[in-house]
């Protein structure tokens, strides 16, 4: 976790540069998780869920 102020030149270059254009929060990482561990994710087992503004995107190929 990085505690940078949204403000700051390096936050806002970071958010311009995020397909989501925002930053993930500590709640939004909490949710998928919650969510996974509910009975709506019953038959998804063994799989990774990017948590991160769609930052994967940027490296396919």
């Amino acid at each position: 976790r990085v505690d940078l102020p949204e403000d700051s030149p390096a936050a806002q270059s970071f958010i311009e540069q995020t397909p989501l254009r925002r930053i993930t929060t500590v709640d939004d990482c909490a949710d998928v998780t919650l969510a996974v561990a509910s009975d709506l994710f019953g038959d998804i087992t063994g799989q990774v869920i990017p948590v991160e503004g769609g930052n994967h995107l940027l490296r396919l190929p």
